[in-house]
C-alpha cells in the first residue's frame, strides 16, 4: 500500500510534530513549506495523502485541492489549519473531517489513517 505523504505546514514545529507521528506509522513524509511547488511535488511523489495547512503561501488552496481531485482522484487530501473558519472552508471544498488544534497525537493519526482507507478527501485542523 502506498503510505507516502507530502505535508505543506509553514510552522515549522508542527511540521516536525507531525511528520514524527506519520514517521511512526510507517508513512514516507515529504514536507514543504508552502503550496509554491506542490502540485510539481504531488506529480513527482504521488502521494496516497496530501495535508495541507490553509493559511501557507501558494496558489490558492480551491485551485489545488481541484486539481488534485481531477487529476489524481486517488490522493486523499487533508486540510490542516487553526483558523476559525476551517468548517466552512472544509465544507465549500467539499472536505469531511476536521480536528481542531490543539490536537490529540492519537487522533491526528487515526485520521490521516482513516483518510487513507476511506478513499474520500478529507479535513484536519492543526496548526
Amino acid at each position: 500500500m502506498n503510505r507516502r505523504v507530502i505535508l505543506i505546514e509553514d510552522d515549522v514545529d508542527t511540521a516536525y510534530l507531525m511528520q514524527t507521528l506519520l514517521e511512526t506509522r510507517k508513512f514516507e513524509t515529504t514536507h514543504l513549506p508552502d503550496r509554491i511547488h506542490a502540485l510539481e511535488q504531488v506529480i513527482h511523489i504521488r502521494p496516497a495523502v496530501l495535508i495541507l495547512d490553509i493559511r501557507t503561501d501558494g496558489p490558492p488552496i480551491s485551485v489545488l485541492v481541484e486539481t488534485v481531485r481531477e487529476r489524481f482522484p486517488q490522493i486523499r487530501v487533508v486540510l490542516v489549519s487553526a483558523a476559525a473558519n476551517l468548517a466552512m472552508v472544509a465544507d465549500a471544498l467539499g472536505v469531511r473531517f476536521f480536528l481542531e488544534k490543539p490536537f490529540d497525537p492519537d487522533k491526528f493519526l487515526s485520521l490521516v489513517e482513516d483518510a487513507l482507507k476511506s478513499g474520500e478527501h478529507c479535513s484536519v485542523q492543526i496548526e
